[in-house]
């Protein structure tokens, strides 16, 4: 595809390119880019909107990479415009191709585009360019230099005059011979000639002999310097290595002293070794008959609810047969009709609907992400009650308040042996998981990511369970603690009285939200201020087990 069928950039997008340059520069950062690359990189895009002037989304294309990196300025840059594109691509795939830039710009002189000088760069001829093939004088170089066939003569302006210069597939140029053969791997041209015992350019058929006995004699030269010289290097490095293990001896004699005049301290170190194995010992002991108490516990807990449950059962099968008795052959005609498979069958089909953002109440929020995660997941749409949460409290104007902002609902399957969990919005992927080698909780693009957008250093088995203070990424390369952002808990019999939300799903009846969120049990009251629960009383024990 040429590069004018790719969109054009509008003057809309001239008003926001620096606060996409300034996003993709940040995110470059939260990947664990390095500053200097980071910048690099950016200006490599600023250069190639100021020459190209393409839309945004179009230089995310796979096309304008592969024209990126067919130019003549990406070859002679060593391949940088094209990794910039590269990296352009994977930060508008990261963030689920938007049509917004996801920050904004801070002003820095970075991230500024000069359209009239991308413009004079467009215009102007490029430092190097390739020569024509044709001409004498290119014929005459490749005949000089012995270039492969894959090799370019490229022709380099300058004050005094053009230089005709060897380029590599690559890009690079080379301007002498010794510095082509040195690139391809072969021995330099007169060691060549001198090993073969041809003559050297410039001799006169009258004087080769001579020319050669002297070529011989200087080659002789040649080599018992270089054997004079290996035999030093090597006396050197054997006298360097007898040094060494004679510093290595004297250094495990004064250990060995050292420790047979402290006999003393051998026999502290073993106590000291015998005391943490036996403190170990009483810890494994101690872990073990807690796990033992904590099963049995659970088990009495068990036994008792389905106790319960049995006679809860019991009594609502009494009460219906004493309502089917009473009741008429036309009442008993529309019993058989049951109301919430119609209501099933409704809910499943809105949930595989098209997603609408909207603003709505905590209750209608957390019942619609619930009952889409379970249709998703090929249950009914209140087969399975879902752990969720509230994470609040960033203010509007610091970085990332709109992305991570939202209601989190426990996904499917299990990370590291704990749960995780995904904001309601079908369009931007957010994510809180676990990360078992940092041992905290993050919030991330997606599970496999390197960077986070907010963390806390907590061991405990849920998020609403942290104790510290959660650290959100500046925009900067920095995570700085933000005391106000809070986890909480979503409890149905403790909601957040007036509490609204932005959620990104499809619209499903408003029959349905108490089904999947009044069946709930009370969560475990919370661990610390810095990450509270709506809710009080003690966690189910289903979810005890699920999470041990």
């Amino acid at each position: 595809m040429p590069m004018e069928d790719l969109e054009n950039a509008t003057p809309e997008h001239h008003a926001v390119i620096s606060d996409w340059i300034c996003s993709f520069h940040r995110w470059m950062l939260s990947n664990d880019r390095k500053e200097g690359t980071a910048r690099a990189y950016t200006r490599s895009m600023v250069f190639l909107y100021e020459e190209d002037q393409k839309s945004p989304a179009a230089m995310a294309s796979q096309e304008y990479f592969e024209l990126t990196k067919a130019s003549l300025k990406n070859k002679i840059g060593n391949g940088q415009r094209s990794a910039s594109v590269r990296l352009w691509k994977m930060f508008f795939e990261e963030y689920g191709h938007p049509t917004e830039p996801p920050e904004k710009s801070d002003g820095s002189k970075l991230f500024q585009v000069n359209l009239e000088a991308g413009e004079a760069r467009k215009t102007s001829t490029p430092q190097n360019v390739f020569a024509d093939e044709n001409s004498a004088e290119v014929k005459k170089l490749r005949n000089e230099l012995e270039l492969p066939g894959d090799w370019s003569v490229a022709k380099r302006s300058r004050n005094s005059g053009d230089l005709l210069t060897a380029m590599s597939p690559g890009g690079r140029i080379y301007t002498s011979k010794q510095a082509v053969d040195v690139r391809l791997g072969r021995e330099p041209t007169r060691l060549r000639k001198e090993s073969t015992g041809e003559p050297t350019v410039g001799e006169g058929a009258g004087e080769g002999e001579e020319t050669t006995n002297d070529t011989a004699n200087a080659g002789e030269k040649r080599k018992r310097a270089e054997s004079k010289r290996a035999a030093a290097k090597k006396e050197a490095s054997a006298t360097a290595t007898e040094e060494k293990d004679k510093t290595k001896e004297k250094a495990a004699a004064k250990t060995k002293a050292s420790k047979e005049d402290k006999g003393e301290t051998s026999e502290k170190d073993k106590d000291k070794e015998k005391k943490a194995k036996t403190k170990k010992e009483k810890k494994e002991k101690k872990d073990k008959k807690d796990k033992k108490d904590k099963k049995e516990k659970k088990q009495k807990k068990k036994e008792k609810k389905e106790q319960k449950a049995a006679a809860k059962a019991a009594a609502a099968a009494a009460e219906a047969a004493g309502a089917s008795s009473s009741s008429s052959s036309s009442d008993k005609e529309d019993e058989t009709k049951d109301p919430s498979e119609n209501l099933g069958e409704q809910v499943a089909e809105a949930a595989r609907g098209d997603s609408v953002r909207r603003v709505v109440p905590v209750l209608e929020a957390w019942g619609t992400a619930v009952a889409c995660a379970n249709v998703s997941a090929g249950r009914a749409y209140d087969e399975r009650q879902l752990d969720a949460f509230l994470l609040r409290g960033r203010a509007p104007e610091k970085t990332l308040a709109k992305r991570i902002s939202g209601l989190y609902v426990q996904q499917e399957l299990e990370i590291c042996g704990r749960p995780y969990f995904r904001k309601a919005d079908s369009e931007t992927a957010t994510f809180v998981q676990y990360h078992e080698d940092k041992k905290m909780w993050r919030i991330t693009s997606n599970v496999e990511a390197k960077g986070e957008f907010g963390k806390v250093k907590d061991k405990n088995d849920v998020p609403w369970k942290a104790k510290k203070t959660w650290k959100i990424f500046d925009g900067k390369g920095t995570h700085l603690e933000d005391e106000d952002v809070r986890v909480i808990y979503m409890d149905a019999e403790a909601l957040p009285v007036g509490e609204q939300v932005e959620i990104c799903l499809p619209v499903l009846p408003e029959s349905c939200f108490g089904a999947v969120t009044t069946k709930r049990e009370a969560p475990p009251p919370a661990a610390s201020s810095k990450s509270s629960s709506s809710g009080s009383g003690d966690e189910s024990d289903s979810k005890k087990a699920k999470r041990e």
